[in-house]
């Protein structure tokens, strides 16, 4: 066979699944920065099982609205839907591929076509939105994430709830992309 080509009796190899997946928010702080400086670029492409951007995608996108805030004014947001995992009378209930699916399209749908949304770990999402001041306050938008995501789970097998936070910064109190999303990490909680 040629040199980019297995050998015919070679055992095929089984497709990667979401659970093969490491997200940024998984691994130790070092290793996460290191990951972020991944000079291939492969933290930049979609999230396998959702196609959902990146973490440094979301870094990146954030920090293109923070810059331009000084000139076009309002407020540049960070909206945070966790699926929350509620203990039932067998305890915990997994969060489903179809789960992730479901709440990423629902978030997905209710959304700018100008916001991003990203995958931040297995059951984080993150919308990066830019509200001029004429804009719906960003307590609006959370709760009509939120409520979409809990509507795509009403059918789910599990005993799922959803999570909601956001972190805004205005040009009169300037964050970087970082602090902006470390803030709004702590506003949602422990995962």
């Amino acid at each position: 066979p040629a040199p980019d080509q297995a050998p015919a009796d070679a055992a095929p190899q089984p497709a990667p699944t979401d659970a093969d997946q490491v997200h940024p928010s998984d691994l130790p702080r070092g290793e996460a920065a290191a990951l972020y400086a991944d000079p291939l670029g492969t933290l930049f492409s979609p999230d396998p099982l959702t196609g959902l951007s990146s973490v440094p995608s979301l870094l990146g996108r954030l920090g293109e609205n923070l810059g331009r805030l000084p000139m076009v004014g309002g407020t540049v947001a960070l909206v945070f839907v966790r699926i929350a995992p509620v203990a039932g009378m067998g305890g915990m209930t997994p969060v489903a591929d179809a789960d992730v699916n479901a709440v990423a399209d629902a978030i997905q749908s209710h959304v700018r076509p100008e916001d991003m949304v990203c995958r931040l770990d297995r059951r984080t999402f993150g919308v990066v939105t830019a509200l001029s001041p004429r804009s719906c306050p960003v307590t609006a938008i959370e709760d009509r994430l939120a409520v979409a995501s809990r509507a795509a789970l009403e059918g789910s097998a599990g005993v799922l709830d959803v999570l909601s936070a956001h972190a805004s910064v205005d040009v009169d109190h300037p964050v970087g992309p970082e602090a902006l999303l470390s803030r709004a990490m702590s506003e949602l909680g422990d995962p």
